[in-house]
C-alpha cells in the first residue's frame, strides 16, 4: 500500500536457468484486486528490462519519490530514485543509478549480494540486502541496509 493505493512489484524471468534474464515490473491494482493498468497478458509497467546479470528488484514507494533497488552480477547492489509519476508511465525512470555496493575488483571476490527488501520509513526510503560470505570461517551472513533521504534545500 502506498498513499491509499495498492502496488505490486515483481521480477519476471525469461530464458533458461541458469542463464535467465530478469525484468522488474510494477502493477497498479484496485483495492478489490482489479488490474488498473496494462492487460492480464502484459500487466503494469516494466521498470527494468530483462538483463541476464540482474537479480530480482525491490520497490519502495514514498509519498512523492520511489526507490527501485536490485542486485546485479555476483556482488553489486544498485538503486534508482525516481518521481512517482514513473510508476504509471507519466514520466521516465532515470537512466542513472547509484551503485550502493559496487562490484569488487577481481570479479567473484567478496560476498555475494541479493536484495531482500525495500520500504518507506516515512522519512527516508530503505533498501536491504543479504551479504553471503560464502565461507565457513564466518559465523553467519549479514543483512545490510542503506537509507535514501530527500535532499534538503536551505531557503
Amino acid at each position: 500500500m502506498a498513499g491509499g493505493e495498492l502496488w505490486l512489484g515483481y521480477g519476471e524471468w525469461s530464458g533458461s536457468v541458469p542463464v535467465s534474464s530478469v525484468s522488474v515490473i510494477v502493477v497498479h491494482l484496485g483495492r478489490d484486486g482489479v488490474l488498473l493498468d496494462g492487460t492480464p497478458d502484459a500487466p503494469g509497467r516494466v521498470l527494468l528490462a530483462a538483463d541476464a546479470t540482474r537479480g530480482t528488484g525491490m520497490l519502495a514507494i514514498g509519498a512523492s519519490r520511489s526507490l527501485l533497488a536490485w542486485s546485479e552480477g555476483w556482488n553489486t547492489v544498485r538503486a534508482a530514485l525516481f518521481d512517482n509519476g514513473a510508476l504509471t508511465g507519466a514520466s521516465q525512470l532515470p537512466s542513472a543509478f547509484t551503485s550502493i555496493v559496487p562490484t569488487s575488483l577481481g570479479g567473484l571476490s567478496g560476498p555475494s549480494r541479493s536484495i531482500v527488501m525495500a520500504g518507506d520509513t516515512g522519512q527516508a526510503l530503505l533498501a536491504g540486502w543479504l551479504d553471503n560470505e560464502q565461507s565457513g570461517a564466518t559465523p553467519s551472513d549479514r543483512v545490510m541496509f542503506s537509507l535514501f533521504y530527500s535532499r534538503y534545500v536551505a531557503r
